[in-house]
C-alpha cells in the first residue's frame, strides 16, 4: 500500500470513529480484507494497522473482533434444535 493511500485510509477510520463518538479519537485499528479475482478465481488478503502501533495492541484487536463475531454468531444463530 502507498504511503499516500495508507495516510488517506488512516484519516478516514479517523474521521468514521469520530463521527461515531463525538469527542473521542481512534488510538488504533486494523484492517483485514479478503478479496478473489473474478479472471481465475485467485485469493487475495490484505491487512494493514498503524506503522507505530504495538504488534500485542494488534494482535489484540483481531482477538476482540475474532471473539466478538463469535459471540455475535451464537447470539444470532438461527439452528434451533427442534426443527428437524
Amino acid at each position: 500500500m502507498s504511503a499516500e493511500t495508507k495516510r488517506a485510509l488512516e484519516d478516514a477510520i479517523a474521521n468514521h470513529y469520530s463521527n461515531e463518538y463525538p469527542g473521542v479519537y481512534c488510538a488504533e485499528w486494523v484492517l483485514q480484507c479478503w478479496g478473489q479475482s473474478p479472471d481465475d478465481n485467485t485469493n487475495y488478503y490484505l491487512r494493514e494497522w498503524p506503522d507505530t502501533q504495538p504488534i500485542h495492541h494488534t494482535g489484540g484487536l483481531i482477538d476482540y473482533a475474532r471473539t466478538g463475531h463469535t459471540a455475535y454468531l451464537a447470539m444470532n444463530s438461527t439452528d434451533d434444535e427442534d426443527d428437524e
